[in-house]
């Protein structure tokens, strides 16, 4: 724990290579990770489809506002802590080597917060795509193939799980806290074909 506290709070030039080979030799006992290559399941290759969707007029005015709030906040931010920088440092507001450090240091401070607020934005667009994944979805399970959607937000994925119910396509779900057991049942059930469709997530 006190390692992981230590990496976040580094920059990216700070990381000592030999302090991370070290970390990662100690979570490797935790993690799995393989390649698709070393997966010998017979898998089709990758294809990748980009679909633009338009979020509605709700959604929109939503996320629209959301992005104006997080741009005032941001701007806040690095204005109050170059302030506070340069009156501790007794220098200008204005020095541009100033004006590069506290870049540097707001990135580190706010960090958290930042990611937060960004959640809050990728949330809102998630939402807007639940409508036309539904769609592509039915597509799918009316051409009698399998799905699996895959997603982070735990308030989407409930809107695509009703969306579903209300079209009366079954489906199964593992998320974090989903046992072994229940795992490999709901992936049987899926290659079983007796649901077409699994939304899979980690939270």
């Amino acid at each position: 724990e006190d390692m992981v506290e230590q990496f976040e709070a580094m920059d990216e030039d700070e990381i000592d290579h030999g302090q991370l080979t070290r970390g990662q030799r100690r979570i490797r006992q935790f993690m799995l990770r393989r390649l698709k290559e070393e997966v010998p399941l017979g898998l089709p290759p990758k294809h990748f489809r980009e679909i633009r969707v338009e979020l509605s007029p709700a959604i929109r005015a939503e996320y629209d506002g959301a992005e104006k709030q997080f741009r005032i906040w941001l701007d806040r931010a690095m204005t109050l802590r170059l302030q506070q920088e340069a009156k501790k440092l007794g220098k200008p507001i204005d020095t541009p080597e100033l004006v590069q450090e506290i870049e540097r240091r707001v990135k580190k401070s706010i960090a958290a917060e930042y990611l937060v607020k960004m959640g809050v934005l990728r949330k809102l667009a998630g939402r807007g795509k639940v409508a036309a994944a539904l769609d592509w979805i039915a597509k799918m399970v009316q051409a009698n193939e399998s799905v699996v959607v895959f997603g982070e937000f735990k308030e989407v994925l409930e809107d695509i799980a009703a969306g579903l119910a209300k079209r009366r396509i079954g489906f199964v779900s593992i998320v974090g806290a989903t046992s072994k057991a229940d795992r490999a049942a709901a992936v049987a059930t899926l290659q079983k074909g007796e649901k077409k469709v699994m939304i899979a997530s980690q939270a």
